[in-house]
């Protein structure tokens, strides 16, 4: 079976290209639902967040409150730091149940297998894949579906946005680019078009 990392910023999409992609066939691990199930109840991840975070992320029903986790590490003077704490934990727990998954995958016949990653190359994820399929949007459409989307303020969006990888980046290291600027249309026909290159197992890159 063929992986494939399927990347982008925050707002671009991908979620939305995710169920595009498995429309034609095509299963994808969401792995901020890994990490949401992940956090949900007390965990091996959990409690490592919760010794380097503290107690007052916990929700009463043992789950991690990610509002109260987002604000100490992106509202905080250390914040680099802290990212770097909160991803080298969350990446470990993530990536090991992401593959549990493509095994099933894979054993269920699955030929292709997308693996959405806000921080597919971060986790270095990449790797160990056999190519990467990037979705970019412009800046301000990001921003008001960050912003519409998770309930925040678009100058906690843009601190978001500040700290990922920028488009020109996705575009040098990517096989393959889906722009979601247009309509739902358009990028349905730019997925099909990688779906029949990669189901196909043609040897085609495009951007």
């Amino acid at each position: 079976m063929k992986v494939y990392g399927l990347a982008g910023a925050s707002g671009s999409g991908k979620g939305t290209v995710g169920k595009i992609f498995s429309e034609y066939g095509i299963p994808s691990v969401d792995t901020d639902k890994v990490y949401h199930n992940l956090i949900a109840e007390r965990t091996e991840c959990t409690e490592e967040l919760l010794k380097t975070f503290g107690t007052q992320i916990l929700n009463p029903d043992n789950s991690v409150n990610r509002k109260k986790l987002s604000e100490i590490v992106f509202n905080s003077d250390d914040c680099e730091n802290k990212l770097k704490k909160l991803n080298k934990i969350t990446h470990y727990h993530i990536l090991k149940k992401t593959r549990e998954i493509l095994k099933e995958y894979e054993k269920g016949g699955a030929k292709v297998a997308l693996v959405d990653a806000p921080l597919l190359f971060e986790s270095q994820f990449h790797l160990e894949c056999d190519g990467v399929i990037s979705v970019i949007s412009e800046y301000d459409l990001k921003l008001k579906r960050i912003v519409a989307r998770d309930g925040i303020s678009a100058d906690s969006a843009q601190k978001r946005l500040s700290k990922q990888l920028d488009d020109n980046f996705l575009i040098l290291h990517s096989d393959y680019i889906i722009r979601n600027n247009g309509s739902i249309e358009e990028l349905k026909s730019q997925v099909l078009k990688i779906c029949k290159i990669i189901l196909n197992d043609r040897g085609d890159k495009e951007k």
